[in-house]
């Protein structure tokens, strides 16, 4: 799960906005349950870093990044990046974008102080 306080007013209301969005959520939104079972990320992620994603056109990871880190990495730490690389993308996508592509539940949202 992510968790997230952003509120632009903050300085002016002194109220925090909370918002989360867990795993199961971005596993619907990359279409990642197959067969009850969740696949890897990386594809996904290998598709961000060619620009060949259709769940984010507009990411981008720069090729120098990928050749001097990701490539170096354990398959096992290349899946957890690319679950992190995945989830930040389903939030910045269906929160900040308040998008409602997975309806209206997708996240969860509370004020508080």
């Amino acid at each position: 799960m992510t968790t997230a306080l952003l509120n632009k007013e903050f300085n002016q209301t002194k109220n925090h906005k909370v918002y989360s969005i867990n795993k199961a959520v971005v596993d619907k939104y990359f279409k990642r349950i197959i067969g009850g079972e969740r696949v890897s990320g990386r594809s996904i992620v290998q598709d961000v870093i060619d620009q060949k994603s259709s769940f984010a056109p507009s990411a981008h990871i720069q090729s120098r990044l990928v050749k001097n880190y990701y490539d170096d990495l354990t398959s096992e730490d290349q899946a957890i990046l690319s679950n992190c690389v995945i989830l930040a993308i389903t939030f910045h996508k269906l929160v900040l974008g308040n998008s409602t592509e997975l309806g209206d539940k997708a996240w969860s949202h509370q004020e508080g102080q």
